[in-house]
């Protein structure tokens, strides 16, 4: 992210909080948190659903590792990056080790279940007043 900002001309101080990656001495801090684990995200956010084939294996298995020699409680979870996958996709994050995919749309989970890599999450974007966050749960809104 802080190269991205770099690349675009803006300094680390014109990069708004919430966008900033947290620092490990801040991971570690919030991991410490009653009932809280980690899971992946890739290392570097790419689109899942536009790699292919040898692509896949460092976007996937360098997070999991990172997290694993860190940190006790990691979940072989994947929230994908933009929420998006593909079936290549999904067989490379099944291969690398991954019980569990999350996409960023599709809303609440129905009766019967989602496929474990293709589970709806409700997206909620930074910013989101109180008000917002209730709505948005409450079902008023789309996900």
């Amino acid at each position: 992210m802080l190269g991205l900002a770099a690349q675009a001309g803006l300094s680390v101080l014109d990069v708004p909080a919430h966008a900033l990656p947290a620092s490990l001495e801040e991971l570690t801090q919030a991991a410490q948190a009653p009932g809280l684990v980690l899971a992946a995200h890739t290392w570097t956010h790419p689109n899942l659903a536009a790699l292919h084939g040898a692509e896949f294996e460092e976007e996937l298995l360098r997070p999991l590792t990172w997290l694993h020699q860190r940190f006790d409680r990691v979940m072989p979870w994947i929230a994908y990056p933009y929420g998006l996958t593909s079936p290549e996709g999904e067989a490379a994050v099944e291969r690398a080790g991954y019980e569990a995919g999350f996409l960023v749309a599709g809303g609440w989970l129905p009766e019967g279940g989602w496929p474990r890599l293709r589970i709806p999450r409700l997206n909620i974007p930074a910013g989101l007043s109180e008000a917002g966050f209730i709505v948005r749960i409450a079902g008023l809104m789309g996900a």
